[in-house]
């Protein structure tokens, strides 16, 4: 209802609350998890031991048109349900967020114009995922952290890497924005400058029809959780 373009599986998505589950309950549950998204489900570096592939149903990137250009939108997650070692993703082999960013935005090398990482990696992936090339800005998740503003490497001659931006976390009462800005040069479309903050929600009046789908659900969860 809010128009997303996609979305990534992050580590509580694999867990069968509250005290875990079985693979079979883990794998049904990210697929009704992906049956309720109306846009794509991201993943790129979680793989089925059994046969190397994917998830069913989940992409590693989507590419998406925006103004002439193609966008490429790549989704990784945390490790934690593998170090953890949850039982639901006991037949999954899962990847360091870095190295699958890097093998995917090379295999869209030609492919896109311009790459977005969607990361539910936490922090300390996301700042070596902003060192790949080709990766012009990373949406964090994970550290629930409040970035107010973008995280970047400065240089010389006012130079500022890829962007790391997170809009905080559980509470929900950011919501952030970032703006890119990039030149052509030799061929290719290269990240000159950015701006990113987020907006305080404390106080904002909720939309009615998102506020009505937000209380059905609660409605249909104490339904469900009554002896």
């Amino acid at each position: 209802a809010m128009g997303y373009d996609a979305w990534v599986l992050g580590n509580n998505d694999f867990r069968v609350p509250p005290e875990g589950g079985t693979t079979e309950q883990g794998n049904a549950q990210i697929q009704d998890l992906i049956a309720l998204a109306e846009f794509p489900t991201l993943c790129g570096n979680v793989t089925m031991k059994e046969t190397g592939e994917l998830i069913d149903n989940v992409e590693p990137y989507i590419i998406k048109e925006v103004g002439g250009l193609d966008i490429g939108i790549i989704g990784v997650t945390s490790l934690k349900p593998q170090d953890r070692e949850w039982e639901e993703v006991s037949d999954k082999e899962f990847e360091s967020g870095e190295l699958a960013a890097a093998r995917i935005a090379e295999e869209l090398s030609g492919q896109t114009d311009i790459n977005i990482v969607l990361s539910h990696a936490g922090l300390a992936v996301d700042t070596k995922i902003a060192n790949v090339e080709g990766v012009s800005a990373v949406i964090g998740a994970d550290d629930h952290y409040v970035i107010t503003n973008p995280i970047y490497w400065s240089g010389d001659d006012g130079f500022k890497s890829t962007p790391i931006v997170q809009a905080g976390g559980e509470q929900d009462q950011y919501l952030g924005r970032l703006d890119l800005s990039f030149t052509y040069q030799d061929g290719a479309w290269v990240l000159d400058d950015f701006e990113g903050s987020l907006y305080d929600l404390e106080g904002v009046e909720a939309d009615e029809e998102i506020q009505s789908m937000i209380d059905s659900l609660d409605t249909a969860q104490t339904e469900e959780e009554a002896p």
